[in-house]
């Protein structure tokens, strides 16, 4: 018997951990699947235009916090339009947080900063998580 399921949209954005950039965005969706605790969301990002910011981007706004005690991972599973060679690579759903941290390269941990988005021109990406809710 499922008798906690739920579906919904949310809204991810670009935030950063020092200051926020200012980015206009061409769209910004996403959707979610919640089964008991556990959470499938998918996202859309593409930029127009951004300016400013410091500290290493990441993806802000999901449903639901993520449960303390480990990070879970997440699929990039399109990325384009990047400064080059500066294209997050690798992501990671942050545990007790609403956010998934943006990685360019695992050997490193190097997060992506961003300035790494193109000032303008469309810049994409494309994400795919499930990690477990509180």
């Amino acid at each position: 018997k499922l008798d906690d399921y739920e579906e919904g949209t949310w809204t991810p954005a670009y935030e950063a951990t020092t200051t926020n950039p200012t980015i206009t965005y061409n769209a910004q969706s996403g959707t979610y699947t919640k089964v008991g605790n556990l959470v499938t969301v998918n996202l859309k990002v593409t930029t127009n235009t951004r300016s400013g910011g410091s500290g290493s981007l990441f993806v802000s706004g999901l449903p639901f916090t993520a449960v303390a005690g480990d990070d879970s991972s997440a699929t990039i599973g399109f990325n384009y339009n990047w400064v080059t060679g500066e294209n997050p690579e690798y992501a990671l759903v942050q545990q007790n947080t609403t956010r998934i941290l943006l990685y360019k390269d695992s050997k490193t941990n190097t997060g992506t900063e961003p300035d790494d988005l193109k000032a303008s021109g469309n810049s994409y990406l494309y994400i795919t998580a499930s990690y477990f809710a509180q």
